[in-house]
């Protein structure tokens, strides 16, 4: 009798777990938020999303195709993956909302520019000027392209300058008030003309950001400065800067065609991501951090807000020497760093604060998923790190 009574306390306990495990199972499919589609080719090896448009399409690089080292890629969820620019290392990719891809490509001559479309294939674009030294790195969805290109003399800095390449192929200088820099970025670049972004700037200095000490005894010090130099270039109003930062870039997420945006930036030590809006008449207004517990990643102009946390610890080098040498070039008393701890990210959604991680690819320590961009639909691109050298790429959609 008691043998059987146990029985059934077995039964009922087993009962009662496989219940419980299904209604978690079903409320965890009918609650999910959001659908993980996998950005993938059944012969690619590594997968590195790049960027993401308004439409879902994702423009990145795969690396493992049969026969091929590494190529470019576009993938939508129908057609899956179309490849471009096979065997050949391709930078600083944009993708529009017409498919049209654009970036830089290395080949026997130096650095020229491409741009890539399903009905136009691979094209290779040179400034006359600079047809060594020639990168596209921005694409409206007019098919114009924004263009940096300069000289390239030995250790030369801050010779780049901005052109806007039409839909025929033909540059332009955009504005004859963009001063040469050595590096632009573009973070809006609109068919009405509208073009916001980042020139960054190399001066000679010290670690203090003053002028430069030529004296032997300084010379182990010296370091150069770098500049962010916030600008916008509006047709009828020409090209101006907007802020300058020194050693903290500001960050646009996004910008609309109204010439209203939203970014953040990153205080003196980087520890903190401080948001900002941002109109065309140039005015920056610094905004009170909704979440200070998170770092701000991206947001869209619906107001989804993408978050990771932002908890920094200290490490040892562990005898590393090569990083030894690398801190010791920056300050010879270093001897550890402060590093991000592993990060959990969220999402800002319709006044919920929501966990990704219940979505993303899991599977213990060696598995890190790095969520960057959110667009208008409110789609989250994800590059996952399986080991080393194992990269995937996934696409959160909006149920």
């Amino acid at each position: 009798m008691e043998s059987s009574d146990r029985r059934k306390g077995y039964l009922v306990t087993l009962l009662v777990f496989f219940v419980t495990a299904g209604l978690l199972y079903l409320s965890r499919i009918l609650g999910a938020e959001y659908v993980c589609l996998s950005i993938s080719h059944p012969e690619a090896e590594t997968v590195f999303p790049i960027d993401l448009n308004e439409r879902g399409e994702v423009v990145g690089t795969v690396n493992g195709l049969p026969g091929v080292t590494v190529a470019g890629f576009l993938w939508d969820r129908d057609k899956g993956m179309r490849f471009f620019g096979n065997d050949h290392t391709l930078y600083w990719m944009d993708v529009n909302n017409r498919g049209q891809v654009c970036g830089a490509v290395k080949d026997g001559s130096g650095m020229c520019g491409f741009i890539w479309s399903e009905t136009g294939g691979f094209r290779i674009h040179r400034h006359p000027d600079y047809p060594d030294n020639t990168s596209l790195i921005a694409i409206n969805d007019a098919g114009r392209a924004i263009a940096s290109a300069g000289p390239r003399p030995v250790n030369a800095t801050n010779t780049l300058h901005l052109f806007e390449m039409d839909e025929h192929g033909a540059f332009g200088r955009l504005d004859p008030n963009a001063p040469p820099r050595i590096g632009y970025s573009v973070n809006a670049w609109h068919a009405n003309g509208l073009l916001v972004g980042t020139g960054t700037e190399i001066l000679p200095g010290n670690s203090a950001g003053s002028p430069a000490d030529t004296s032997p005894a300084s010379q182990t010090k010296q370091q150069n400065v770098v500049r962010y130099h916030l600008f916008y270039r509006e047709p009828g109003d020409g090209f101006q800067e907007i802020a300058v930062d020194a050693q903290a870039g500001r960050n646009f997420h996004f910008v609309t065609e109204e010439g209203i945006g939203m970014g953040s930036f990153h205080d003196q030590e980087r520890t903190h991501g401080l948001p900002f809006k941002w109109s065309e008449q140039g005015y920056l207004t610094e905004l009170s951090d909704p979440n200070p517990d998170l770092d701000i990643v991206d947001q869209n102009p619906s107001g989804e807000i993408l978050y990771r946390s932002k908890e920094w610890v200290t490490r040892r080098f562990a005898g590393s020497e090569l990083l030894e040498r690398v801190a010791a070039a920056f300050d010879p008393s270093l001897r550890s760093i402060l590093v991000w701890k592993d990060r959990d990210y969220f999402v800002e959604r319709k006044g919920r604060r929501i966990d990704l991680s219940r979505y993303l690819p899991r599977g213990g320590a060696r598995v890190r998923n790095y969520p960057s961009q959110i667009n208008e639909r409110g789609e989250i691109l994800v590059m996952s790190s399986f080991g080393d050298e194992l990269h995937r790429a996934f696409l959160l959609v909006p149920k």
